[in-house]
């Protein structure tokens, strides 16, 4: 057992010598001067000033003030009231420069004065002033003096990381398009030409962009049997809920909804020997379900060009027949799967930034 308590001893014994001291030194001061008799002579006049007040510090020097070093955050200061820069008649030739960060507050004073004769003792001494003053006021509680003294010249930085810009507002986009294409409607054997016109309400966001898409189709076509044939002409409106991908040049975009048509069946007479007599014209409803891509690309700011493609699902499937010598022929049977193809021209109509 006695041995087990000496090592948990020398374990604990060298955690605590491993720790990192970083915050032990109150004070660090780093000097930039132009010869090593310069920077001895500065670190004694802090010396005697600073133990006036009972403050020790670590000294070191520097070939100049490094301004990434001056404004990195306060948690990683190697110490834990303030570090000091002096620039004496190096990086700013004919001045010195103080720099005083304080740990605490995260605040960074800079004090910029005239060297007429060089740095001097009369220099040596202000600057030592300076830098005791600061030290004893932070000591003490107080913030940093930033009220300069003749022709000295005070300003004041701040360590604390800059807040990251808020990310861009979305904006609505409101698109207007217009094409030609055509859709199959008879088991593949019926290509009946179309026209589409599209609406779309998109929010612009970094990732996926919501969208409300509606869409108007007139479409007509003729199919050709002996003795009967039919002409049709529809019409429908689909909305659609779509997602697309961030706004570029290229956008590819894919939406699903519901949709409702009016199909007009008018029958048209191929043989006029086979004695038939026709119904007149009717119209048919149907409902279906449509899911949609649509590829699009901005070829000039406000004008692009999409290519959009559809597949929809009639809910119901109506069927055309003829009664011919008292047999029933089917007539015209459409596609429960009807897809479509269109290509066209759209142009943004504006945009507007939506609220967060």
């Amino acid at each position: 057992m006695p041995s087990l308590a000496l090592l948990l001893l020398i374990a604990a014994a060298t955690s605590a010598s491993e720790a990192p001291r970083a915050k032990e030194t109150a004070v660090e001061i780093a000097i930039a001067a132009p010869s090593p008799d310069v920077a001895e002579a500065v670190r004694d006049d802090l010396r005697e000033l600073l133990g006036r007040v009972g403050v020790g510090a670590r000294y070191r020097d520097v070939a100049g003030v490094d301004r990434a070093e001056v404004l990195r955050p306060t948690n990683e200061a190697p110490c834990a009231l303030a570090c000091v820069w002096l620039d004496l008649d190096v990086g700013a030739p004919g001045h010195a420069v103080v720099y005083v960060s304080a740990t605490a507050s995260e605040q960074v004073v800079i004090r910029r004065m005239p060297l007429p004769a060089g740095v001097d003792e009369v220099a040596r001494e202000e600057v030592a002033h300076i830098v005791a003053g600061s030290i004893e006021a932070l000591r003490s509680g107080r913030p940093l003096p930033t009220a300069g003294a003749g022709d000295a010249r005070v300003s004041v930085l701040s360590t604390a990381p800059a807040a990251p810009p808020p990310p861009p507002a979305p904006t609505t986009t409101v698109l207007l398009g217009g094409g030609a294409g055509a859709l199959l409607g008879d088991a593949g054997q019926t290509a009946a030409p179309a026209l589409a016109l599209s609406m779309l309400f998109a929010v612009d966001h970094r990732f996926l962009s919501p969208a409300l898409w509606l869409e108007a189709d007139g479409f007509a076509g003729t199919m050709t049997s002996t003795p009967v044939g039919l002409r049709f002409r529809g019409g429908d409106l689909t909305v659609l809920a779509a997602v697309a991908t961030p706004s570029a040049p290229v956008v590819a975009r894919f939406g699903a909804g519901l949709g409702a048509e009016l199909l007009s069946m008018t029958p048209v007479l191929n043989d006029a020997t086979s004695g038939a007599t026709l119904d007149g014209a009717r119209l048919q409803p149907e409902l279906f379900a449509r899911a949609a891509a649509r590829v699009e690309l901005r070829a000039a700011t406000r004008v692009g060009v999409f290519l959009s493609a559809a597949c929809d699902a009639r809910f119901v499937v109506h069927r055309d027949t003829i009664v011919r010598d008292g047999v029933s022929e089917t007539l015209y049977e459409p596609r429960r799967f009807r897809p479509w193809i269109v290509l066209g021209v759209d142009a943004v109509l504006g945009g507007a930034e939506t609220a967060r």
